[in-house]
């Protein structure tokens, strides 16, 4: 350990966690009895914990030992940090001291676990149901989360907001699947387009290929190339190809006939209730469509489903390389509006063919 205390140590374990620096706030000093009392409180991350000694820094440093006493008995049972963990009445040792750094490699600075929020959201938007809605309070041992779509209510408690929030989805998800057995989240299957493309399809044939599209893994791999950029251009080369094979048919649901693509607009704009045209419009002027923040996206899209009542389709896609793809199939008339995410991790690919979405609407019905 060296000259290390436990006020470096968790520093330092908060550095390599990439999270926030702990926080020290002097709370109290016993002046009445000889010598002082010092009282410090140590918050980090969710947790906080109360120290002791005759001196501010004897505080201070007896606030960061309990604080390492709390990690280390977390990471020794892979449990987020939180405050509820009894407190070894016996000094750490050196040993003892250095554990959390130890633990941390790279799997534990970024762990892997299941996103039940957005798995939720996805599940909502896919089926055309309300988004949850979500209330926390904090009780005896934690935070309770409670999750709430229409008549459907589950809870989540745990040592900290985040994991109470993901518990009460999860349950959400569980419920929603008990309720309306067809729901599911499942990854669209490959498909090899590339022949396809260079025959001469007939619009259903087109339309197919659409709601059941992916990319071709092997066109998307560069052979050996380490370069995000040239697998995201093949991705890119692929997508359009397809389409603007599909852009070039598109069928009037009525005569059966095919019509110009530059009339999808106006078919759209006359398949919608004048009042409701009226509303998406004074919301579009209510809110910035064209910068949009990720955090904006998610709201912005869902409410323009609301409004216009569109129902929509989700297909996600991993490739061999890593490459996130998520297509976004949106049902509305003459002809579903479809477009493809490509990112990094699954949520960068959602809002970037969110924010697609956003801006083809946006433009057709303007």
């Amino acid at each position: 350990m060296g000259s290390k205390n436990a006020i470096s140590l968790l520093q330092e374990y908060c550095q390599k966690r990439a999270q926030k620096l702990p926080e020290y706030t002097e709370i109290s000093a016993s002046t009445g009895i000889q010598p002082p009392l010092f009282k410090c409180r140590c918050l980090c991350d969710d947790a906080k914990v109360d120290g002791e000694g005759q001196s501010k820094q004897s505080a201070k440093l007896d606030s960061a030992q309990k604080m390492l006493r709390i990690i280390v008995a977390n990471e020794k049972n892979n449990l987020t940090l939180k405050s509820n963990v009894p407190i070894p009445s016996e000094l750490l040792s050196a040993q003892d001291l250095d554990i959390p750094l130890e633990l941390i490699d790279e799997k534990k600075k970024k762990p892997v676990f299941v996103n039940y929020v957005g798995d939720l959201q996805e599940l909502c938007a896919g089926h055309s149901i309300k988004m949850p809605v979500y209330s926390d309070q904090s009780v005896s041992n934690g935070f309770e989360f409670t999750c709430k779509i229409e008549q459907h209510v589950t809870t989540g408690v745990a040592g900290n907001k985040k994991d109470a929030k993901q518990i009460a989805s999860r349950e959400m998800i569980d419920l929603l699947k008990k309720t309306y057995a067809k729901l599911s989240i499942t990854s669209s299957t490959l498909l090899t387009i590339e022949n396809e493309l260079k025959t001469d399809k007939t619009t259903g044939e087109i339309n197919k290929l659409i709601n059941n599209l992916t990319l071709d893994k092997q066109k998307i791999q560069v052979s050996n190339i380490d370069n995000d950029r040239k697998r995201i251009d093949e991705a890119k080369q692929i997508y359009h190809k397809l389409k603007n094979q599909h852009n070039n048919k598109v069928v009037n649901r009525h005569s059966h006939k095919e019509s110009p693509v530059q009339n999808f607009h106006v078919l759209f704009k006359e398949s919608l209730d004048k009042n409701v045209l009226n509303k998406f419009h004074d919301y579009c002027k209510s809110k910035n469509v064209v910068d949009l923040t990720p955090n904006q996206v998610q709201l912005i899209f869902n409410e323009f489903c609301n409004i216009l009542d569109l129902k929509v389709e989700i297909k996600n896609l991993k490739t061999e390389n890593n490459i996130y793809v998520t297509h976004y199939s949106v049902n509305c008339y003459p002809k579903s509006i479809d477009e493809i995410g490509i990112g990094s991790n699954r949520e960068s690919a959602v809002v970037n063919c969110m924010t697609r979405l956003i801006h083809t609407i946006y433009i057709l019905l303007h």
